[in-house]
């Protein structure tokens, strides 16, 4: 065959976004062993070709053919990339647990692991947002995904990604606390407003189990928001450690760098306040971290 020309064909099927041609324009290159330059390439474009029409048994086909043939070069991210477009939210966590038993994931397959569980896509977020226990699966998947990666890269921005889903969710604890709090407000406003004794006993009666009730899952949340609260300043801590130092930062480092800051300081008044005439040792340390934090904020 004329493999000159069936590259060319097999290009301009590319750039035309003519999917299925493409494929078997550059499968007939692979079968005829073709050889060049841009030969890793064919493998690329062949493997991205195979994703945007949800491919699988060809995706699977030339991956095989690509790893074997090229043992040196890494075609992971395409695997993720396929992953990422074409299954479902549980068949991703699914092939995630398999590959991360498996412990053979670099550095950035977990990072792009991660990627995929923490920046949902809008069908996905709809999807969570109607199931409370999938939207933490999501979460928990997504940090340690990311903690594997920092394990491997000791990266301040995958740093940053683990402190931003924990501190994600003690905005979470934070606002059913507050909600909470409402919620006992209202049930003792209402009750200030019957002026029939008989009523009024028959309905603080009612109206003390729902306080009970509400009491009793504030001081959990308390609790919940507590070790969240410390570890998310874990994560965020780590991420200053590793960016504070570094002379040229991108865009993407200021602005997480900027956040790191910014936020700690927030959650050091968080623990300082709730010390606050409970314990005088703890109060000064934190407000002694808060005001690190903000010194340091103003100076960015």
């Amino acid at each position: 065959i004329d493999t000159f020309c069936v590259l060319m064909c097999a290009y301009s099927a590319h750039f035309a976004n003519k999917y299925v041609e493409e494929i078997n324009h550059f499968s007939t290159l692979i079968d005829a062993n073709y050889k060049g330059e841009n030969e890793t390439e064919i493998y690329y474009l062949t493997l991205l070709a195979c994703t945007n029409i949800n491919d699988k048994a060809n995706f699977e086909k030339f991956y095989a053919i690509a790893q074997k043939k090229f043992p040196q070069t890494n075609f992971e991210e395409y695997k993720l990339n396929y992953i990422s477009k074409n299954s479902s939210l549980d068949e991703k966590i699914s092939t995630y647990k398999t590959e991360d038993s498996k412990g053979n994931l670099c550095a950035d397959a977990y990072l792009n692991f991660g990627d995929m569980f923490a920046n949902l896509s809008k069908t996905e977020k709809e999807l969570v947002e109607k199931d409370t226990a999938k939207k933490m699966l999501c979460r928990s998947t997504a940090r340690d995904a990311f903690k594997k990666s920092y394990d491997k890269s000791a990266n301040g921005i995958i740093a940053f990604n683990v402190g931003v889903l924990y501190y994600n969710e003690f905005n979470d604890v934070d606002d059913a606390q507050r909600n909470n709090i409402k919620a006992l407000q209202e049930i003792n406003s209402n009750l200030a407003l019957i002026k029939d004794p008989k009523k009024k006993t028959s309905e603080t009666v009612k109206a003390k189990i729902q306080i009970d009730a509400l009491k009793k899952d504030n001081a959990n949340l308390d609790a919940k928001a507590a070790d969240l609260a410390n570890t998310t300043i874990e994560w965020l801590e780590k991420s200053v450690a590793l960016l504070k130092d570094k002379a040229e930062k991108t865009k993407v480092e200021k602005s997480s760098y900027k956040y790191c800051i910014n936020n700690l300081s927030n959650l050091f008044a968080y623990k300082r306040d709730k010390s606050r005439g409970k314990d005088a040792k703890a109060y000064d340390a934190n407000d002694a971290k808060f005001k690190q934090y903000e010194e340091m904020y103003n100076k960015l």
